[in-house]
């Protein structure tokens, strides 16, 4: 697997850049992890630079189930 290249943005400008490698579940749990924290900070987000990551990312969070979802939105994330 290639590196995936993740974008922090902040009041629509690019503010930081950097490549994650491994596990790819690993890196969308973190990605949404990292904008689950910043849900109440207004124009701020991390985006996957790549389209074709940003896809598999939201394909990977259309196929986890209601439960799973709510548990990684209101909980700590430490659900299998």
């Amino acid at each position: 697997m290639s590196d995936i290249i993740i974008e922090y943005w902040d009041n629509k400008k690019l503010v930081h850049t950097f490549n994650k490698s491994g596990d790819e579940e690993k890196i969308f749990r973190d990605v949404y992890n990292k904008n689950r924290e910043l849900r109440y900070c207004d124009r701020s987000y991390f985006k996957l630079k790549n389209k074709e990551d940003e896809q598999r990312y939201f394909e990977w969070i259309n196929k986890l189930s209601r439960q799973t979802r709510f548990d990684m939105y209101y909980g700590n994330d430490e659900v299998e």
